[in-house]
């Protein structure tokens, strides 16, 4: 994979999400966003909307609200739950391992976190079946058994991109850049 090159500048960060088009002018192909690093001030582009650095096998999320008042009783008990879960409203819902515990999820260095930040004692882990695109820290990420919701609760980190992980040409091209 090339390293990134800055390609653009954009006029704040707040203005763009992961996985919308970066609206990059005399490119030759569509640019997404890929990632964001508040304290450099980087947001991080790749091209094609199905390029590596936009997919992820895992998250983790705090602050879970279930719809019972509580965890399933084998989730508290150690188990891992087979789910399913949607990190996008529009999107269908995917396979999913769900476990509570310490955090096995390596942050994305797409979203740099703050090293001060303990992981929360009932953080949730979730590690799917196939890669999800745009997987947004502080955007909901919902789960299911079956047709039944459990609950929800934001993102607090994605996994490592497919692209930190190796996987290149996962649905397009390799190229990644910085504005």
């Amino acid at each position: 994979e090339s390293p990134p090159r800055q390609v653009g500048r954009h006029n704040g960060m707040q203005l763009y999400t992961l996985g919308q088009r970066a609206r990059i002018g005399g490119q030759s192909e569509a640019w997404y966003v890929a990632g964001k690093d508040r304290v450099r001030g980087d947001v991080y582009v790749a091209k094609g909307w199905g390029h590596s650095a936009l997919y992820t096998l895992s998250a983790s999320v705090n602050d879970f609200f279930w719809v019972s008042g509580k965890p399933p009783a084998k989730l508290v008990a150690g188990n891992t739950l087979q789910l399913s879960c949607k990190a996008r409203y529009n999107e269908d819902p995917s396979q999913c391992r769900v476990h509570f515990g310490p955090d096995d999820v390596e942050p994305s260095s797409l979203f740099p976190m703050p090293e001060s930040l303990p992981s929360p004692p009932h953080q949730l882990h979730i590690h799917f079946y196939n890669p999800l695109r745009a997987v947004t820290p502080r955007q909901a990420l919902v789960l299911y058994d079956g047709d039944v919701c459990l609950g929800g609760g934001p993102i607090q980190h994605a996994g490592p991109t497919l692209a930190e992980l190796g996987v290149e040409n996962y649905l397009s091209p390799t190229d990644s850049a910085c504005m």
